[in-house]
């Protein structure tokens, strides 16, 4: 199993300053391969060729873009695999609306269907009173029509 390096072991196998290697790492992040341990970040092996490699094209006056050209065609670029427990996908912005869109829905069906169901029940109730105030106003006339036959009758007539 190959050991992998620190900065600082770096820095003495390759007699780059510390300072410079970590710039190096920075600008040029896609060609190392690294493991974050921690706070700290263990570099492969091969990293010891790519840094002195970018130092000695810095010596011969590359610019930052030239010497990423170079690197791309003589080494492979590390592709970071994603780990196994990755979280889904957070959801878009238009699939939320979508979400929220079918909720409200429902919620205004759920408001209509008791709307309506009040409204029903107030209706009836409606119907029901209006029926039985019809009957109590019929059974009044009916009424009065009897205390009016009765005081036309005679007194002599009530034993007939």
């Amino acid at each position: 199993m190959e050991k992998w390096l620190s900065i600082s072991e770096l820095s003495e196998l390759t007699k780059i300053p510390e300072t410079t290697i970590r710039r190096y790492v920075s600008k040029f992040r896609d060609y190392f391969r690294y493991d974050t341990r921690g706070r700290t970040k263990k570099y492969h092996p091969d990293t010891i060729t790519i840094l002195k490699k970018i130092a000695a094209l810095y010596n011969e006056d590359y610019q930052a873009p030239e010497i990423d050209d170079i690197l791309a065609q003589q080494f492979p670029f590390v592709v970071e695999e994603q780990p196994s427990n990755h979280q889904p996908p957070v959801k878009t912005v238009e699939q939320q609306f979508e979400e929220f869109k079918e909720q409200q829905e429902q919620f205004n069906h759920k408001v209509l269907e008791k709307l309506q169901e009040q409204q029903d029940y107030i209706k009836n109730s409606i119907d029901r009173r209006d029926s039985e105030l019809l009957s109590a106003i019929k059974q009044i006339q009916e009424t009065k029509k009897e205390i009016a036959a009765a005081k036309e009758k005679k007194w002599w007539e009530f034993w007939k």
